[in-house]
């Protein structure tokens, strides 16, 4: 009987570490998990919204209504139009100075006024977006919060040359669908580094323009990346940090997000530089883990300073980034 309890007391002396670094991994795992879901939730949203967002577009503003055009409203000052009555509850609008405003754009400006309630009521529903608008394929710009376009831009542009209008250009709208810019590129608008998620609209089966949703990647480490003691990382699939904790930044030497300064206007597709890739750390054993990452692995080690880290994996669907956590 001695032997026996004695027996079961050995046993569980050298499998209690075990079952607490077991529970420690399951901890990790969960909170991982749970900070993707959470993203991921939030990602859908914008994008499920702008989706039926779209749709309204399509089946429920008559861009081709008679319009009464009113020189009182829509104010010419040094070929520049503005319509600014109410900054709180209507959008800027942009039309390059070299575009002739004629009959048809009359319509598209006018008729689009509805779209001013709606950018408000989605811009509501997802406070994680900054900014939403609708851009024509001439190049007409009705963009909410209100923001001075012509302020950020030094010389007719055309709007139409974006990334984001190009992304979608003649693309099919398809339900429960939305195309991403998931790589972080400069907005045009004073936002920094933002990602765009974007729809194609269409009226009577002809493409019209797009309308798209930007978020600037500083909401990301403001609103889940900012704990002080986590080593959280955001990537894309190929290992370039998106952003990182104070600690990530700190423990494996690589920079913390740079938000861009607009010493001049932006008037290029500009991607985010100095992004750096995990795949090229300067330390080999960081540079395998995620190599092995990338193919797949949802766990890996390496070790730095001497000590043995942990870095776990789980992703983030809607924008094929990946999520991961380092413990040590």
């Amino acid at each position: 009987m001695k032997k026996t309890i004695y027996f079961f007391f050995i046993i569980t002396i050298i499998t209690l570490p075990c079952c607490k670094n077991k529970k420690s991994e399951d901890s990790d795992f969960t909170h991982l998990n749970q900070l993707a879901k959470t993203i991921n939730t939030e990602l859908q949203n914008a994008a499920k919204d702008i989706n039926d967002l779209a749709l309204v577009f399509k089946y429920k503003i008559p861009f081709n209504k008679p319009v009464k055009w009113d020189s009182t409203v829509y104010k010419v000052k040094s070929n520049r139009y503005y319509f600014t009555p109410d900054h709180k509850k209507t959008s800027s609008i942009y039309l390059p100075e070299n575009v002739s405003l004629n009959d048809n754009l009359k319509k598209m400006i006018i008729n689009s006024e509805v779209m001013d309630s709606l950018f408000i009521k989605y811009i509501h529903d997802n406070d994680f977006v900054q900014q939403i608008y609708f851009l024509d394929t001439n190049s007409f710009l009705r963009i909410y919060p209100y923001t001075d376009v012509y302020n950020h831009l030094d010389k007719p542009f055309d709007l139409t040359k974006l990334c984001a209008y190009q992304k979608v250009y003649q693309r099919p709208f398809i339900e429960d669908q939305s195309y991403w810019i998931e790589t972080p590129y400069a907005d045009f608008y004073g936002l920094g580094w933002i990602i765009s998620c974007i729809e194609p609209v269409y009226y009577h089966d002809q493409f019209i323009g797009v309308l798209a949703a930007d978020i600037p990647v500083y909401n990301f480490l403001k609103k889940y990346f900012s704990n002080e003691s986590q080593i959280l990382i955001l990537t894309d699939e190929k290992g370039n940090v998106i952003c990182t904790t104070q600690q990530g930044s700190k423990r494996l030497n690589i920079p913390m997000h740079q938000e861009l300064s607009y010493y001049k206007p932006v008037n290029l597709n500009l991607l985010q530089y100095n992004s750096p890739s995990l795949t090229k750390h300067q330390d080999k054993s960081i540079r395998k883990a995620v190599h092995k990452i990338l193919e797949g692995s949802g766990k890996e080690f390496f070790h730095l300073d001497g000590k043995k880290h942990t870095i776990y994996k789980t992703e983030i669907e809607e924008t094929n980034w990946l999520l991961l956590k380092i413990i040590y």
